[in-house]
């Protein structure tokens, strides 16, 4: 069962927020202990009506992992919670996601899952410039607004994608461009977690750019597979970083004929571990 006595954050007087959590039960273990922290009397009992459960049994096999949550009981929790409208889809989001046992639903669920954390990551403390490099959909964005017939309205650039995106996405991107620097680089990925974030938002991107039907004559899609030791593979680093750079000085620029925006991502990965043998 539930423990309240077991700490799980290091400041349990912060409170937690939903965004930071990829799984439903360790968000609302953090909620009640921090409730019980910050205010004398809260117990699960307590919050357990506030739901409107009959009793506070059902929440402790919940945490406990030995009982799933319908959606109506999600909707309680919701609002005994009082979450913002943007917290109580991820949550709802989050609990589906958790407890789906279809993998390709799950999947399914886990990019949306992504792609909500990614979205408040634009909302962050980070300096504009640095903010460039947590989303996608900003570079492409910047590269639009060069184009002759561009309109800044978030409904008509949601129209020109090819792959989907959220008016709410827009409308954050076009604030945090506003905010830049003018001269800022495209692409900075600066740390290691925004280039990990910007790599998987891509994958999600190119495989919703593969799914469309229809004329593909727009898309390159030319994998290659081989074998290297580390010291080919430093060599095949270095070749690729300068292949991109001349790319971009030759391509970069936007010109007045221009009519479509493209993303250009060059991916190698290791499919296999290394091996002696």
């Amino acid at each position: 069962m539930w423990n309240p006595q077991v700490p799980l954050s290091e400041n349990p007087k912060e409170a937690p927020r939903i965004f930071q959590f990829l799984d439903y039960r360790e968000f609302l273990r953090e909620f009640l202990r921090y409730k019980k922290d910050v205010l004398p009397g809260f117990s699960l009992g307590v919050f357990s009506k506030r739901c409107g459960f009959g009793s506070k049994s059902f929440l402790q096999f919940v945490l406990a992992n030995k009982r799933n949550i319908s959606m109506a009981s999600c909707d309680r929790l919701i609002r005994a919670l009082k979450l913002t409208h943007e917290e109580a889809v991820y949550f709802a989001t989050l609990v589906q996601e958790n407890q789906e046992t279809d993998d390709l639903k799950k999947a399914r669920l886990t990019q949306e899952l992504h792609r909500q954390r990614d979205l408040r990551s634009l909302d962050s403390k980070d300096s504009y410039d640095e903010t460039l490099s947590s989303h996608w959909i900003i570079p492409s964005i910047r590269r639009l607004s060069q184009l002759s017939h561009f309109k800044r309205d978030p409904s008509w650039i949601q129209r020109q994608f090819s792959v989907p995106v959220t008016v709410e996405e827009i409308g954050i991107a076009l604030k945090v461009i506003d905010q830049a620097t003018p001269e800022a680089p495209y692409e900075m990925l600066g740390t290691e977690e925004q280039r990990t974030r910007y790599y998987r938002q891509i994958v999600h991107v190119a495989n919703s750019a593969l799914s469309r039907r229809g004329d593909l004559s727009d898309q390159i899609v030319s994998p290659l597979t081989i074998t290297m030791d580390p010291e080919v593979f430093r060599n095949f680093k270095t070749e690729v970083l300068e292949f991109r750079q001349r790319m971009h000085k030759k391509y970069g620029s936007s010109r007045v004929s221009d009519t479509q925006v493209y993303q250009f991502t060059l991916l190698c990965l290791a499919v296999t571990q290394s091996s002696q043998e």
